[in-house]
Order: structure tokens, then C-alpha cells, then sequence
């Protein structure tokens, strides 16, 4: 695991930059919060980039901003965006470069999670049901998130049970006979 990236995928509000920020913190290695990285790099905020440059436009900066991210030497945990891990690219980006992992939790575990959040700061869930957008993100994301190295399920964990999980399971896919 010298060297290599960890990748953390799933829905919003699902723990990646919470999880992701303790797993660093165990391995020795800085987290990056990918959707800060591209509010620094294009200074905007993500709600502020699909008002002006849509969906289409952030997205492709997303791709930048991961591209470069992963380019960098050092070893990191790297949280991502609810929608990075949908696009083909990155997928394949990654799969080359990182470790993916899925913080996967229940439709009501997500829900009860966002209901906590400021949903303006949500753009894919503006409409006028948030609760029922993120139900029809999360039943098109699932399918393609559990295509991660590594799917932990995350409900009942809390952010250090979840960071010892990956941890785990990322030595156990490193030992002689392990999985890649």
C-alpha cells in the first residue's frame, strides 16, 4: 500500500470526508476533500459552478481537479463527490491509480443523514422533493458504487469503526493471497 491512493466513493452524506479524514489520520497520510479541492482550484463553490457552468461544466472540471489530484507522488485518502465515481472516466482513472472504496449505507440512513445538511448545497437534489431525488440517485448510483475494490456497509459503523474496517480489509486484499 506504499504509495497508493485510497479512494472513497458513495452518496452524499454517506461519511466519505468524515471517514476519509480518520482513515487518514490511522494510515499517515493527508486527506483530500475532492469537491474542496475544486472549490480552491476554481474558486467557486460547487452550488455556485452548476448555476453557472451546469452540471456538464462541473463535471468536467471534477475530472480535472481528480486527474490532478491523483497525479500528485504522495500517498492519500481522497474523499470524492456523490456523482465522480458515475462517470466512466474516472472509474477508469481510478482503477489505475487508487484504491476505490464504497461507504455504502440504507436508503433511510442516507435520508435521515441529509436531512441533518443544508440541502441548498445539494445541487442534484434541487426539486421539489429532495427525498425522493436522492432515493432515485442512490437506486441508479448502488449498482455502479458496488463496482469499488472494496464495499463496506456503513450503517451501523461509526467513523472509526468504519476507518478500522477499510484499514482491514485493505491489509487483508495486500496479504499474500488476497484479493488485488
Amino acid at each position: 500500500m506504499t504509495g497508493e491512493k485510497i479512494a472513497l466513493i458513495g452518496m452524499m452524506a454517506s461519511g466519505k470526508t468524515t471517514v476519509g479524514g480518520e482513515l487518514a489520520r490511522r494510515m499517515g497520510r493527508p486527506f483530500v476533500d475532492a469537491d474542496a479541492a475544486l472549490e480552491e482550484r476554481i474558486g467557486m463553490t460547487v452550488p455556485e459552478c452548476f448555476a453557472r457552468m451546469g452540471e456538464t461544466g462541473f463535471r468536467r472540471r471534477e475530472r480535472e481537479t481528480l486527474r490532478d489530484l491523483l497525479a500528485r507522488p504522495e500517498p492519500a485518502v481522497i474523499g470524492l463527490g456523490g456523482g465522480a465515481y458515475m462517470q466512466e472516466e474516472i472509474r477508469r482513472e481510478l482503477g489505475s491509480a487508487a484504491v476505490t472504496v464504497y461507504l455504502r449505507l440504507s436508503p433511510g440512513e442516507i435520508l435521515d443523514r441529509l436531512g441533518r445538511t443544508d440541502i441548498s448545497r445539494r445541487p442534484m437534489l434541487s426539486g421539489p422533493d429532495w427525498r425522493i431525488r436522492a432515493r432515485e440517485l442512490l437506486e441508479e448510483r448502488d449498482p455502479v458504487y458496488r463496482g469499488a475494490d472494496i464495499v463496506v456497509e456503513a450503517d451501523r459503523l461509526d467513523p472509526g469503526e468504519a476507518a478500522a474496517k477499510i484499514e482491514a480489509e485493505l491489509a487483508e486484499s495486500a496479504a499474500p493471497g488476497g484479493d488485488p
